[in-house]
């Protein structure tokens, strides 16, 4: 009998252990705080930030696309200032606002390395380092669900 009670008890208990650590709870209770915030799918941003660094004066055939579902961005420019960095900040108005960020650039005949950094709400995501003649550095960062 007593096996029986707390086989309940977990059965009882399970659905609201697994809501909990979702974090279904907290963002219902946020939502009872701040009901307009729920609607429009939160307020926080996520801050993108793309930066090239190298030994040569400017860069050449700069690509940078951000997957992001309701506002996405391509940048292709030639004939960059170094050092490089560009911010974009992009709306968390829907479940995945970020899908992907893809940066690319080849430095020109002088200086010998190119290095690109994509980061995250100032933490660096991905980064590629590349020397040589014709060096390119490219670095992106996907959406990934699990481990990283």
């Amino acid at each position: 009998m007593p096996f029986q009670k707390m086989g309940t008890i977990f059965f009882a208990l399970t659905p609201l252990i697994m809501i909990s650590a979702c974090g279904i709870l907290t963002e219902t209770f946020d939502s009872m705080r701040n009901p307009r915030e729920a609607e429009v799918g939160g307020s926080e941003s996520t801050t993108v930030e793309i930066l090239f660094e190298s030994d040569a004066p400017t860069l050449n055939d700069l690509t940078i696309e951000i997957g992001s579902k309701n506002n996405p961005i391509s940048v292709n420019e030639q004939d960059i200032s170094l050092p490089y960095k560009r911010t974009f900040h992009i709306p968390g108005d829907t479940f995945i606002p970020l899908n992907f960020t893809r940066a690319s650039a080849s430095k020109p005949k002088e200086g010998n390395f190119i290095k690109c950094i994509i980061k995250y709400n100032n933490q660096e995501v991905a980064s590629h380092y590349s020397e040589g003649p014709g060096a390119t550095a490219s670095c992106e960062k996907k959406l990934q669900f699990g481990p990283q």
